[in-house]
């Protein structure tokens, strides 16, 4: 079947039929097929996720499934001529199996969903195309029991319900072990689908992108930060993609090559902060600054110089969060800070507070992405107690930064914390570019959605350190390799000072 390079994976580029009839030739040719379906969440995870990459690198047919994957396609100048759904081709080659009086083996979900399943589908279709079926928790000491039950079924096509890397783990150590089967296919959450307990979209939103949507807003606690994760991470990685195809000239020109540092970040910080400027502060600063000054007397923004790029002050502002006090210049808001309103603390949370900080990046003192500014006696102590720790400010200062994603934000109220934020702000430093500045907005996003609902509630709080282990999602390999060199540099220069 003819392929297109999409990603740097061999992705068929048939229709549903073409890929039944390919199947079906498989089968009557007694070749084995290990099929994949991809969508934008496998893609994404095949960046991080050495097993699922081993596991898709050793499938035979590689399929599209979700319209993210088809329009990044043919924004590649690779298109592929449209999606098919991993649960529409299972369901197509059920079909096929009643009419060619092939069998199948189902293998996965909990022991009444697959029981349902299978009675489903005998009654859906001829009795014998069921060869036989299990559930998918069983133990290490079963799985020999399995596959020989598997390979005695006499069936053709073996259909997986297990997640992942479950599913993966299985399929590696035992595909070669089943080598009777002619088609062996991951299918996720189909088997709650054809088995009734879970309700698909209708057709109309399958036809239209709108799937994900339909499981979104029936397990939106679950999957909300699954999607947000995986809808910015692949956008940033088809960009990454996009941008590597383009000449050195057009991404000179645009800024994003040679000179980004000073054109193209200067560009993006234009971009997004007018875009803020124009369309969320009309409407939201009233808000806030109502809030503001309901919680306490006092002033709606908080002005506080702080320390620029090149050691050059500038007047930084924020929603103000703290009752009036004479200690905001000099003492670091803390943990239960007594100073603290409770607006100030939902606003905290959420990052809220950080909003008017967009004025400054517009009028150039600070940028999107960078190392977080410090108050001035904050540099100056610093500059003593930890080395290197004034080559932070060879760049602007940034709202959001790679030490943030990384779990440290907010108070940092010891000096070991101080130094571990210090050594991502100089690794930033040291390899920036456009990729890792799209990154780092991804997982910025994801950070305020996921405090924002902790403040008021509606989602479980972490602590610092297990921020610093979830936020890393979005990091893919290449900036893991980028990044992780200069840590380990400054992590060895701090050692031995």
């Amino acid at each position: 079947m003819k392929t297109v390079r999409l990603f740097d994976l061999p992705v068929a580029s048939g229709n549903l039929n073409d890929l039944v009839q390919h199947i079906h030739q498989a089968i009557l040719h007694r070749r084995q097929l290990f099929q994949v379906s991809l969508n934008a969440s496998k893609i994404t995870a095949l960046q991080t996720n050495s097993l699922l990459a081993d596991s898709v690198k050793d499938a035979d047919l590689l399929t599209a499934d979700g319209h993210s994957v088809v329009l990044a396609s043919r924004l590649l100048g690779v298109p592929l001529p449209a999606r098919v759904p991993g649960i529409d081709l299972f369901q197509q080659l059920m079909k096929l199996a009643h009419q060619k009086g092939y069998k199948v083996y189902l293998l996965g979900a909990k022991p009444h969903i697959v029981e349902q399943l299978a009675a489903n589908f005998k009654q859906a279709y001829h009795p014998q195309v069921i060869a036989g079926y299990h559930h998918g928790y069983f133990t290490p000491e079963e799985e020999d029991h399995i596959v020989q039950e598997i390979n005695q079924s006499g069936a053709q096509m073996l259909f997986v319900g297990m997640t992942s890397p479950r599913k993966e783990l299985f399929l590696k150590r035992n595909r070669q072990r089943l080598q009777r089967l002619n088609l062996i296919m991951g299918v996720g959450g189909s088997f709650d689908v054809f088995a009734g307990k879970v309700q698909r979209a209708p057709q109309w939103m399958q036809q239209n992108g709108l799937e994900w949507f339909f499981r979104f807003i029936q397990e939106p606690q679950r999957l909300w930060k699954r999607y947000l994760t995986t809808n910015l991470s692949f956008f940033g990685l088809t960009f990454s993609h996009f941008y590597h195809q383009q000449s050195p000239g057009w991404r000179n020109w645009w800024g994003f090559g040679k000179g980004y540092v000073d054109r193209g970040k200067r560009r993006i910080d234009l971009l997004l902060s007018s875009l803020a400027i124009v369309l969320v502060f009309p409407w939201l600063f009233p808000i806030l600054a109502l809030a503001v000054k309901i919680s306490s007397p006092g002033p709606v923004f908080f002005k506080q110089v702080r320390t620029g790029r090149n050691g050059k002050t500038f007047n930084c502002y924020k929603f103000r969060t703290m009752r009036v006090n004479g200690e905001a210049d000099t003492r670091q808001a803390r943990a239960n800070d007594e100073r603290i309103t409770r607006i100030g603390y939902f606003l905290r949370r959420s990052f809220l507070d950080e909003t008017p900080q967009l004025l400054n990046v517009f009028g150039g003192s600070m940028s999107i992405i960078g190392p977080r500014p410090h108050m001035l006696k904050h540099t100056q102590d610093y500059s003593r107690l930890i080395p290197h720790y004034r080559q932070r400010l060879t760049t602007k200062p940034g709202i959001t930064g790679l030490a943030q994603i990384m779990g440290f934000f907010g108070s940092t109220e010891t000096l070991p914390l101080m130094k571990a934020r210090i050594k991502y702000d100089l690794a930033y430093n040291q390899q920036l570019d456009l990729e890792m500045d799209l990154r780092i907005i991804g997982n910025t996003f994801q950070l305020i959605f996921s405090e924002g609902l902790s403040a008021i509630g509606l989602f479980k709080t972490t602590s610092k350190a297990e921020k610093a282990m979830e936020m890393p999602i979005l990091i893919t390999d290449w900036e893991a390799r980028k990044t992780t060199a200069p840590v380990l540099k400054y992590e060895a220069l701090n050692q031995a000072s």
